[in-house]
């Protein structure tokens, strides 16, 4: 499988996947909820790649202590 699909095959899944995942924490995780609320991030506007990589701030581990 890995020898099928070309480099940009794997990372348009693998972008597909952070997607999914960002939508399901900010949907399910209060604390990451907050953290996106202080950021003044709305998930919903959140819809492509480019809009996560715009948008949503990297949080270190010190954030993370934080919450």
């Amino acid at each position: 499988m890995l020898r099928e699909n070309s480099p940009e095959w794997w990372e348009r899944e693998g972008e597909k996947k952070a997607l999914v995942t960002f939508h399901q924490a900010a949907q399910r995780v209060p604390a990451y909820k907050d953290f996106l609320k202080k950021h003044n991030v709305n998930p919903e506007k959140v819809v492509t790649i480019e809009d996560f990589k715009q948008f949503v701030p990297v949080m270190t581990k010190n954030e993370q202590k934080n919450y």
